[in-house]
């Protein structure tokens, strides 16, 4: 394979026609095959969507079509070939005129059927910032950079004695006063750059540059619509070797580094939000601290699991199940007070406080929309439709499971829709897998689509939103046949006892077999997700490479075309914070689920750095402010695993089991509340920041417009007519 020896920021894969091409015939002729040729021969017509001028409108923005598309001449354009011709000419005069200024160069594949177009925004810090288009479109995007750490000593502030010394750039750790501890990696403050004073920021990275450059072509050009119409196949950013290779020598993205710890506050999370950007970064961050977390449970679970071998009686097993229930509600209040806290470092180190309110709006976004009744009603139909498929999971099931009962009392000689009892009731256990699965899979569909029609401001809410609706349904999909076990099952149905004075019944068993499976599946699903990827790509990149023309090379860039692109984290948040809940919620019926979790955990994680790395197309970097609403989702799930943990202990196992049902509910009530207040002061009683970054952020605020020189100005006005007010009642105020 042949490697770049110059690092480009994006490309645009284009479609070439074959000068050879063998004309189609067979079937595939009778169904209407055509070549390449001869589809870009087709003749096009100047009105309608698929005409001229509605593809125009999908390939670029107003703006082109007024400076650049209009003086082009495409009145004159007859056919495909013509349209696609001049439409990658002004593509070619936007990129390269003062408009964009683009580094461009020109690639064609291994096997002469496409063309890829290779764009670089050119940057040298040494430039004058009159003279570089990255620095010009920094200060008119208004992007937030770190300013350099010398910055700080130019202005000062008072000490605890309230002398006036220079001010120090903060670290990640706070030690006693403004004395910082110079081992940890220093935090300077992120400031809107300005273009007047650029001695005063750091340099622009390459994730800078590739954001730049993507904001500024979606000024001039529809990503979306440009690959839908046809125009061209694909538009990506390119990964950079040389980095790539470094992250996988630190060890996130090696494989065979499961054991590796993430590093010392979490400096592993800081590379990969250097390569990606935030949204990846704040995955992995919370993944790594999660994993590290899980730690603790991990062992406790173990050594709760050895409980079934050491010859226990029934209650003294339950017991130490109570105890490891006890210890994951609490663990479970921790870490979602936690990680806020955490993230907040992360947040002020990569310049994403206050992400939200300064985030530049979504494309389509109409702020004559907001707060309209339609779009409240629109909003509030997504709400309705989702609580009506979980009211879909939960009553199919409930009939479903009334049919299986009266199936299983049905005599020998009779059926039911044709099906012995018997069969029937294994019909039943199918019937409640399917259903659940075809409502997971409609809601998947259409709730996206609800959420990207509706007039988000940003793409941070749109996702937001679309996170709580998705999730919402999937609680119920995927908890309730657990529920269901616990809970429901031996009132229902019956179960078979399997314990004297039935302390044990096969309802248990059944919860726990089921959340066993549940756990060895998603570790298998987890890593074959993660290894068909990989695999898939080297037998395309292979297939490929089969097809050289004329001794051409498989290049780097054209390894990365065959990749797939990354669609955003919500669906691996999703499968995380879904085993998240397992795991707080069920820990009382099975502990070792800690245990498998961990382990999970750390090869899962390591298989996604590689597949992000070296699998995936590279991530276009998007800002993010912490993980979003997933934490208020783990805060609730948290919330809700103390009723389902100190239920399960009170209403499935010995002694409690066994008590009249007065005295089970007025255990659970008492123990409930009391472990909800113990969570609820865990929550209210931890800080939102710790010490060192509520420093950073003060400093930030309390300096920052010294160091950009703004200065208090007196203000000067001309005085008025003054008025005397007195002592003393005047008589004629009586």
């Amino acid at each position: 394979m042949e490697f770049p020896t110059e690092q480009y920021h994006w490309a645009i894969i284009f479609e070439l026609i074959p000068p050879d091409e063998k004309p189609i015939g067979g079937l595939a002729k009778c169904l209407g095959g055509k070549t390449v040729k001869e589809t870009y021969d087709e003749e096009l017509k100047q009105d309608g969507e698929d005409g001229v001028e509605g593809m125009l409108k999908q390939i670029f923005t107003d703006r082109a079509l007024k400076d650049f598309v209009q003086k082009a001449g495409f009145d004159s354009v007859k056919t495909k070939k013509e349209f696609h011709e001049k439409a990658r000419n002004v593509l070619i005069e936007i990129v390269t005129s003062t408009a964009c200024n683009l580094k461009v160069m020109t690639e064609e594949s291994i096997d002469l059927d496409e063309v890829f177009l290779l764009l670089q925004l050119p940057y040298d810090p040494k430039v004058p910032p009159a003279q570089s288009m990255a620095l010009k479109l920094a200060d008119r995007q208004e992007i937030k950079l770190p300013i350099k750490e010398t910055e700080y000593a130019k202005v000062e502030i008072k000490d605890a004695k309230a002398r006036m010394v220079p001010a120090q750039c903060p670290t990640e750790q706070f030690i006693s006063g403004m004395d910082f501890d110079d081992a940890y990696p220093k935090v300077p403050m992120h400031l809107r750059y300005d273009i007047n004073q650029p001695d005063k920021f750091q340099a622009l990275t390459e994730t800078d540059l590739i954001k730049l450059t993507q904001t500024r072509l979606r000024e001039f050009i529809k990503f979306e619509g440009s690959q839908n119409c046809g125009f061209c196949k694909s538009i990506f950013a390119i990964h950079n070797k040389q980095t790539q290779d470094q992250i996988f020598s630190d060890g996130f993205a090696n494989p065979l580094k499961i054991m590796l710890p993430e590093g010392k506050k979490g400096r592993t999370a800081d590379n990969v939000r250097q390569y990606f950007g935030e949204e990846v970064g704040f995955f992995f961050h919370w993944f790594n601290f999660y994993t590290r977390w899980l730690t603790v449970p991990a062992v406790l679970g173990l050594l709760a699991f050895c409980r079934r071998f050491v010859g226990l009686s029934l209650t003294s097993q339950r017991y130490i199940q109570m105890a490891f229930a006890c210890v994951m509600v609490f663990w479970s209040a921790l870490f979602a007070a936690y990680y806020p806290q955490a993230s907040m470092v992360k947040n002020e180190k990569w310049g994403m406080r206050n992400f939200l309110t300064t985030a530049a709006p979504r494309r389509g976004f109409d702020p004559k929309k907001q707060g309209m009744p339609s779009e409240s009603a629109r909003r509030n139909f997504h709400w309705i439709l989702a609580a009506a498929f979980m009211m879909e999971a939960i009553l199919a099931t409930a009939a479903i499971n009334m049919f299986r009962d009266y199936a299983k009392h049905l005599p020998e000689d009779e059926t039911i829709m044709g099906f012995s009892g018997k069969s029937a009731g294994k019909l039943g256990k199918t019937l409640v897998t399917l259903n659940i699965k075809v409502v997971d899979i409609i809601w998947g569909l259409l709730s996206p689509k609800l959420s990207m029609g509706d007039n988000w401001r940003t793409d941070q809410d749109l996702k937001d939103a679309m996170v709580n609706k998705m999730f919402g349904v999937k609680f119920i999909v995927y908890y309730y046949p657990f529920f269901y076990y616990a809970f429901i099952q031996e009132k229902v149905e019956g179960c078979h006892p399997i314990a004297p004075a039935g302390a044990q019944t096969a309802c248990m068993d059944s919860l726990v077999l089921n959340l066993e499976i549940f756990f060895v599946t998603h570790i298998c699903t987890a890593v074959a997700m993660l290894i068909v990827p990989i695999v898939l790509f080297r037998l395309t990149c292979k297939a490929e490479m089969a097809k050289a023309v004329g001794g051409k090379k498989f290049t780097y860039i054209q390894a990365q075309a065959k990749c797939a692109d990354y669609m955003g984290d919500t669906d691996d948040m999703m499968e995380l914070v879904l085993s998240l809940g397992f795991l707080m919620m069920f820990a009382v019926a099975l502990p070792v689920m800690a245990t498998l979790a961990w382990f999970c955990n750390l090869l899962e994680l390591r298989l996604q750095g590689f597949k992000m790395v070296y699998v995936m197309r590279r991530a276009p970097p998007r800002g993010q402010e912490g993980i979003g609403s997933w934490q208020g989702i783990i805060m609730i799930v948290s919330k809700v695993a103390v009723i389902v943990n100190v239920g399960m202990a009170v209403f499935t196992m010995v002694p409690c089991k066994l008590m009249p049902m007065q005295m089970q509910l007025l255990i659970f009530v008492a123990v409930e509340h009391m472990m909800l207040s113990v969570t609820m002061i865990i929550e209210k009683g931890t800080a939102k920041m710790d010490v060192a970054t509520s420093t950073m952020i003060e400093l930030a605020e309390d300096i920052g417009d010294d160091i950009m020189g703004d200065v208090s100005k007196p203000v000067t006005v001309d005085s008025t007519t003054p008025v005397d007010i007195g002592m003393d009642m005047k008589p004629d105020s009586a």
